[in-house]
This record gives C-alpha cells, sequence and structure tokens, in this order.
C-alpha cells in the first residue's frame, strides 16, 4: 500500500513538472511573437510585472485587442488579426502611438481645427458625438470657443465643423 501511494505521490509530482513552463494552446510567448514584443514596446499591451515567470506569458485575448488598438492608431479596418498591414508595421518597428503624441507636442496651431489625434477605442477626429455633437483632439493652444480638457487632452465641438467646412476629414 505504502509502495503505490509512493508511486502515486511521485506520478503526480512528475506530471505537475512536465506541465510547468509550458505555454498553453491560448496563450503567446513573447520570445515567439515579434508583433506581441512590438505591441509591449509601443504600450498597446500593457506589461506584466509580477516577478513571476509567467510574465512573458499573454493570452490570445490581449494580443488581439492590442492589434485592435494598433489598427485604430493607424486607420486600418479593425480586425484584431495580425494581418499583412499589421506585420508591415511590426517590421518597421515604429509606434504610432508616440508618433502621435510627439505630432501633438510639436504643433503650435493657434486655429481651430482637429490635431488628427484618436484614443484608444478610435474616438476623435469627429468620428464620434458627445451630446449629439461631433468633436475631436485640438491643440493645447488652439483658440477654439469651446475647447475643454479631459485628461491631459483638449477637445472641441466646434473644430469639427470648421473641418466640415474645409473637408479636411474623413468619416468612416
Amino acid at each position: 500500500m505504502q509502495t503505490k501511494c509512493a508511486i502515486l505521490v511521485i506520478l503526480c509530482f512528475c506530471l505537475n513538472l512536465s506541465c510547468a513552463g509550458f505555454v498553453h494552446s491560448d496563450s503567446v510567448w513573447v520570445g515567439n511573437s515579434p508583433a506581441l514584443q512590438f505591441l509591449l514596446k509601443c504600450q498597446l499591451v500593457k506589461q506584466k510585472a509580477n516577478g513571476l515567470s509567467t510574465d512573458d506569458i499573454y493570452t490570445k485575448k490581449q494580443m488581439e485587442k492590442g492589434i485592435i488598438k494598433l489598427q485604430i492608431l493607424a486607420g486600418l479596418p479593425v480586425t484584431g488579426v495580425a494581418d499583412a498591414k499589421v506585420l508591415k508595421m511590426v517590421e518597421r518597428n515604429k509606434c504610432l502611438l508616440k508618433s502621435a503624441k510627439q505630432r501633438t507636442r510639436q504643433g503650435t496651431q493657434t486655429d481651430c481645427r482637429c490635431n488628427g489625434v484618436l484614443d484608444y477605442n478610435g474616438n476623435g477626429q469627429c468620428r464620434s458625438t458627445y451630446l449629439g455633437y461631433r468633436w475631436c483632439y485640438v491643440s493645447q493652444a488652439s483658440v477654439c470657443g469651446d475647447r475643454r480638457g479631459t485628461g491631459g487632452r483638449w477637445w472641441s465641438h466646434s473644430a469639427c465643423s470648421q473641418a466640415r467646412r474645409y473637408n479636411s476629414f474623413n468619416i468612416e
């Protein structure tokens, strides 16, 4: 009886060891995925910092959400799939979000116009409404009469009226 119990304990221990460290089929390991490395670098997927051995393993759902954010920023059709266009951006290795932030900081526009920034949900650039009116992000120096600040960004309804007049945006 003791021998059977000892064998059972050893068998359970070996099974646990053989499963430890393996990536589940619904997971992606950072080391095997240039796309996930890019999404982490560009902060489109939140990096884990728990100090655990699984910090470099992410779910496919986390990766899909990161790809969706990337597709929104790039103005691509939102599929959540790492298609050829997404892989080309990964290959270029340039974060779109940083570029948009840099353009916003560099912009010194003093008139009332949209600055081209979209949030992670694809809002901005007169694509969505608030209180029944289209809105977009504007520079801090903008002279829009209705300019408001939220979360460190400035936005306006009237900039969309200006954009419509000059046909300088595309509503999809």
